[in-house]
Parts: structure tokens; C-alpha cells; sequence
């Protein structure tokens, strides 16, 4: 990895892929839009406390920031926010603010512009079970570290097992070796 991080989210969203980033503009919008500053709204939707129009204002923000037409933005938030569930949104909402917040780093052998693989908030609890952590130590890891742990949970498939011990002493040689070479 050579210290970049991407700024934008590109997902599947109301049929098609998008391209979705908060540039300057848009932040200022979105803590107008939301009465909050952009951290707040930050720790509200990673904490699952957000408010509809976090979710709102982030998508349709994050899709003018990412190209689109103000007016297209609203109609197409407007049309297809409540076709989906709600903590669907709010994850993908999530991604924008993480995004311009602390970058999100390519998955490796992936170009800037192709989509990331997805990641699903809704596999923390899994996760929490598999590798035995409690919610208070993953709010505590570093935000990073949880993109790779959802990013090697989401390769390894939801019903996959958890590695054993030793298998995990080598996932961790590994990741050292390679945060090493940095």
C-alpha cells in the first residue's frame, strides 16, 4: 500500500452503480442539512444513532458530490430511500462519512475507480462471535484494522469458520510482516 486513500464510495444504489463523495461543499451542506457537525454526524451513524435525515442528506450529498445533477440527486433519493430497508441506507450512508473522514484505504489488486467489495455492518455481530470481541473492543480498534477484519470475514464467507489457532498466528505473522515492509 502506498499511503493513498480513496475519498469517494462507489456502490450499487436504486439499480446502478454510483459514485458517491462529500467534497468541502457538501460537508458544510450536510452538517446545515443535519444541524450537526460533520463528527456527530459521524458518530451517529457508526454507532447506529442516526437520524433519517443523516441518512438522507448524506446520499443525496454524496451523489452530487460524486456528479450528479442537485435536482436528479433529490428525486432519486426521494424515489428510492424508503424502498430498502433502513439500516441498508444508513451503512452505505455510513461509508460516505467514513470516507471523507479517514479515507478508506483500495482493496489491494483493485484500481481507484472499481467499486471496493461491499462491506456489511450488519456482519459486526458474527464477527464479534468469531473472533470473540466484545462491541467495546471494536469501537476501540482503530477504524482500518475493522475494514480488514469485515474484508477478510466478507473473503473467508459468511458461513465460514473461524481459523484456528495456529492458522491465526499466521494470518498475524503475515499482517506484521506486511506492516513491517511499510
Amino acid at each position: 500500500m502506498d499511503g493513498r486513500f480513496l475519498m469517494e464510495v462507489i456502490r450499487e444504489w436504486a439499480g446502478k452503480d454510483r459514485l458517491f463523495q462529500l467534497r468541502t461543499g457538501e460537508v458544510l451542506d450536510l452538517e446545515q442539512g443535519c444541524d450537526a457537525g460533520i463528527g456527530v454526524i459521524y458518530a451517529r451513524l457508526i454507532a447506529g444513532q442516526f437520524w433519517a435525515r443523516d441518512v438522507m442528506n448524506a446520499l443525496r450529498l454524496g451523489l452530487i458530490g460524486g456528479g450528479m445533477d442537485k435536482l436528479q440527486a433529490k428525486a432519486l433519493v426521494d424515489a428510492h430511500f424508503g424502498r430498502i430497508p433502513m439500516i441498508e441506507s444508513a451503512a452505505l450512508a455510513a461509508e460516505i462519512v467514513i470516507a471523507v473522514m479517514t479515507g478508506v484505504e483500495p482493496s489491494e489488486g483493485s484500481d481507484e475507480g472499481e467499486p471496493a467489495d461491499r462491506l456489511l455492518f450488519s456482519d459486526l455481530g458474527q464477527i464479534s462471535r468469531v473472533f470473540n470481541l466484545s462491541p467495546v473492543d471494536l469501537r476501540q480498534m482503530p477504524f482500518a484494522d475493522l475494514l480488514n477484519l469485515m474484508r477478510g470475514y466478507s473473503a473467508a464467507g459468511a458461513a465460514g469458520r473461524a481459523p484456528s489457532e495456529a492458522e491465526f498466528e499466521d494470518m498475524l505473522a503475515a499482517y506484521y510482516a506486511k506492516e513491517d515492509a511499510k
